[in-house]
């Protein structure tokens, strides 16, 4: 077992916070209740008045205002649909990001969780298609119920069909809970 480092824990955060926030909020708009809320709320006059204000170091006023109209309208793909590719591209982001600082710091170990990270990571370099090498997966890749065999060698998309946006979250906090003891026991109170 390795000694934890806690910029990982950190690490992993910043990237869940930066990416996840707007890829559930567009998982979010896909869901008919949710999506009929936020027309309720944010449809017609308001959503052309509507603002999200984003902190930003290169402006003078140290923010940026962009237009919820011109967010929500360039995530659409059809009518009511907002476009998931948005999301899977992010999560792919986060799912590299971290296998790779892990990789990097040297913390992968064999454990299940961080096998079945590895070969998501694999799948979101290749296409979104599992792509093992011959002798792959040679140990026992498990996230709860689903693991990662050879029969799935090929088959994709690996995210949203295989894994769910809630998988993916799901996955990155067991492997920051496994690296970070200290982390789990604040998630346990």
């Amino acid at each position: 077992m390795f000694v934890p480092d806690k910029s990982i824990y950190i690490f992993a955060c910043v990237e869940l916070s930066r990416t996840l926030t707007s890829q559930l909020f567009l998982y979010m708009l896909n869901q008919p209740e949710i999506n009929a809320i936020m027309e309720r709320e944010f449809g017609g006059e308001k959503l052309q008045k509507t603002t999200l204000e984003l902190p930003c170091n290169c402006m003078p006023a140290k923010s940026i205002n962009l237009q919820m109209q011109d967010l929500m309208g360039n995530a659409k793909m059809t009518d009511k649909a907002y476009n998931l590719e948005f999301m899977r591209r992010g999560m792919a982001a986060a799912i590299t990001s971290v296998h790779d600082e892990i990789k990097r710091r040297k913390l992968d170990d064999k454990e299940e969780d961080m096998e079945f990270l590895r070969h998501v990571r694999n799948a979101c370099s290749h296409g979104n298609r599992f792509n093992f090498r011959a002798d792959e997966p040679s140990k026992p890749a498990r996230l709860k119920s689903l693991e990662i065999t050879k029969t799935l060698q090929g088959t994709g998309p690996v995210l949203f069909e295989y894994l769910n946006p809630g998988d993916v979250v799901v996955m990155l906090d067991s492997i920051t809970r496994r690296l970070d003891p200290l982390a789990d026991a604040h998630f346990r109170k």
